[in-house]
């Protein structure tokens, strides 16, 4: 199963779960046929009970609904009634995906596809839409595309308007996502005729609103007058048709895009949170954490806008909680690419130090970003559960961190452009970097702060990056995998390593220790991950490595991981810890669409062959590197050197997610 990035606008609140609401009024219609059937009793009670489920979902009742369906289910099951187990199946499904439980929600997903796969056909279109919508919903776009067209291809063949006039609307949505503003709009208008020739109203208020959205994005690029009207109209519209029709859902997301409206368009930050006070309400009523904290998210902001830095810490500050729950339910890969460059912990540091707060948001800077890789390690090396318990670490265990270490840590923010429509996930931007937060924590415990503008510097850091790793030859993994060429002169490569230096370390380098062999363990943030900090160079042409020993990490709180695992071995034996791990030039596999083999590292077996030399040990090379083989020696390692490639965009020759290196089969 595919997890990526999710992908959804915090600018325009609770917009996650209108395409749920879309689908319930036609899937309840064709369970309407179930339900006046009458064979015996315990068939009834079934569909009593998904009858009642029904009315408590429509009305914003998901715990409810969610208990009904169960119970639903549990009957249906010991009957062996496999058509109501697959409409309970698929309707838990879309409860849980509207809780925000979408790993839940795929499990009831699959399980209706086994039940549906020769079985009928309007139970088969809602199940591939629904499997549409999740992915959607983790900005896997291309896979949900795919399950809309299908679905698509089959409610034509069948004449069927009413699902056509669904699915419609959400490829539309997709091609939003993907920036194919005019095929969306092309789509809703299809979409949107034949909602209104079938009067179909619940439909009709989300095409509207979603509409809406390209028409405000669209008028926003273009500076076009026209279709910001269009998009204040579209959003009026659909905020009647969901009060009329009683969709709290529907005016919970219209109610966000108004004050995200008045917040762009007419920079009226009053009028913008008294609308995401209404959206909030509403949220808390249906349930759903997820539109409960976009929404807590956006009135924080407009809040921190209004300047009232009280209220945006407390609105943020409970989002975050809400966050911390709601990433617990999701797939490691998704945990560690989504949070941390998640925008409610970045709108937190900004009010945090807005108000000289610079400990406080080093704290929030550190969650962020710390959970998911903590989780992770925890699963994959069975650590003490108990130490993942202690999620968020207090300024005195971040300096107790720095003790222990005994180093000097740097961490760093990257801090969006106020004006950017921030989004996160894999097919949208994180914002423009705008500003760079630096905080240094000493040995000693002594806590720094440093505050890097780079808008009004015009340095555009992500490209700087770019340019940086490759006037180094560094080289990525494009569709052709080739090999980067250096083309850049010296001159030119010294000049790129040194802008670097400038804005990373000279801002802080009278606070780095002065001993070369003493440590500075960095934390980057976003594509500060593919800074080449050993090779930074300072005004008279000298080494960072040269300067200090240099040690990254993704977090302090795995410093703090990684120092426990290590105290949890001290009993075992010293042949036990001192195994060396070295892997050298694995058989590559083959990556892209359609799928090319990935070449050999240049001298990454002699590497590992070399440095096994110097440490006296066997290395696992070629077809002995498997991912079997090292993983098994992985936990009793002390020293573990792999000398392969490491990808870092996520996916893997079938869009699985493959972050990490890349081992033999």
């Amino acid at each position: 199963m595919k997890f990526k990035a999710i992908s959804i606008s915090l600018a325009i609140a609770c917009f996650v779960g209108i395409l749920a609401d879309c689908l319930f009024s036609e899937a309840f219609e064709s369970q309407q046929f179930l339900l006046a059937q009458s064979p015996n009793s315990q068939e009834n009670e079934v569909r009593q009970l998904l009858k009642q489920g029904n009315q408590a979902f429509e009305t914003g009742q998901l715990q409810e609904a969610l208990k009904l369906w169960k119970q639903g289910l549990l009957i249906a099951e010991s009957m062996t009634n496999l058509s109501l187990q697959g409409s309970l199946l698929i309707n838990l499904g879309i409860v849980y995906r509207g809780l925000g439980e979408l790993e839940k929600s795929f499990e009831y997903f699959d399980k209706a596809k086994l039940i549906y796969q020769h079985h009928k056909y309007s139970e088969e279109t809602k199940l591939l839409e629904n499997i549409g919508i999740n992915y959607w919903t983790l900005a896997d776009y291309d896979t949900s595309l795919d399950y809309f067209q299908q679905t698509l291809k089959l409610v034509q063949a069948n004449h069927d308007l009413t699902g056509e006039a669904s699915v419609l609307s959400n490829i539309a949505l997709v091609y939003t996502e993907l920036n194919n503003y005019d095929q969306a709009i092309q789509a809703y208008n299809q979409s949107l005729e034949l909602a209104e020739k079938l009067n179909l109203n619940n439909i009709k208020g989300n095409i509207l609103h979603n509409r809406g959205s390209v028409y405000q994005t669209l008028g926003k690029n273009a500076g076009n007058q026209k279709y910001i009207k269009q998009a204040f109209d579209d959003y009026q519209q659909s905020l009647v048709i969901s009060r009329e029709t009683g969709d709290k859902g529907l005016e919970c997301s219209v109610l966000g895009s108004l004050g995200f409206f008045y917040r762009n368009q007419e920079k009226n930050y009053l009028k913008a949170i008294e609308y995401y006070q209404q959206s909030l309400a509403l949220a808390r009523q249906l349930g759903n954490l997820e539109k409960i904290a976009m929404a807590l998210n956006n009135l924080g902001r407009n809040q921190f806008n209004a300047k009232q830095f009280s209220e945006a810490e407390k609105s943020l500050q409970e989002a975050i909680d809400i966050w911390d729950k709601f990433r617990s339910n999701l797939p490691d890969q998704l945990q560690i690419s989504q949070f941390d460059t998640l925008v409610t912990y970045i709108l937190l540091q900004r009010v945090l130090v807005a108000q000289k707060r610079y400990d406080e948001a080093l704290e929030i800077a550190e969650h962020g970003r710390a959970r998911a890789f903590v989780n992770l390690l925890t699963k994959k090396l069975s650590a003490n559960p108990q130490f993942i318990s202690k999620l968020k670490l207090s300024l005195q265990e971040i300096k107790k961190i720095a003790q222990t270490q005994n180093a000097t840590l740097v961490e760093y923010s990257i801090i969006p452009e106020e004006n950017d429509q921030l989004r996160y996930g894999r097919q949208q931007s994180q914002g423009t970097p705008g500003e760079l937060y630096i905080w240094v924590v000493q040995p000693t415990g002594k806590i720094e702060f440093r505050q890097v503008d780079l808008k009004s510097k015009k340095i555009a850091l992500d490209e700087l990056v770019k340019s940086g790793r490759e006037s180094l030859g560094v080289r990525g993994r494009g569709a052709s995998i080739e090999l980067v060429a250096i083309s850049e002169s010296a001159s030119g490569q010294t000049q790129r390593l040194q802008q670097l230096y400038q804005i990373l370390i000279q801002p802080i380098a009278e606070l780095l220790p002065t001993n070369p062999e003493e440590k500075v363990i960095f934390i980057p943030h976003r594509s500060l991950y593919l800074v080449p900090f050993t090779a930074l160079q300072d005004p008279q042409n000298n080494y960072l490595i040269s300067q200090h020993t240099i040690i990254t990490s993704p977090a302090i709180q795995i410093l703090n991981f990684t120092h426990q695992i290590k105290q949890q071995h001290a009993h075992l034996s010293p042949e036990a810890i001192n195994k060396i791990l070295i892997v050298g030039n694995p058989v590559m596999p083959s990556l892209g669409n359609p799928p090319k083999q990935l070449p050999s590292l240049p001298g990454a077996e002699q590497e590992a062959i070399a440095i096994a030399k110097l440490l006296l040990v066997k290395p696992l090379l070629n077809q002995e590197a498997t991912e079997t083989a090292i993983i098994a020696q992985l936990p009793n390692a002390r020293i573990i050197h792999l000398a392969t490639h490491g990808l870092l965009d996520n996916t893997d020759a079938t869009g699985e997610n493959a972050r990490g290196t890349t081992l033999g089969s």
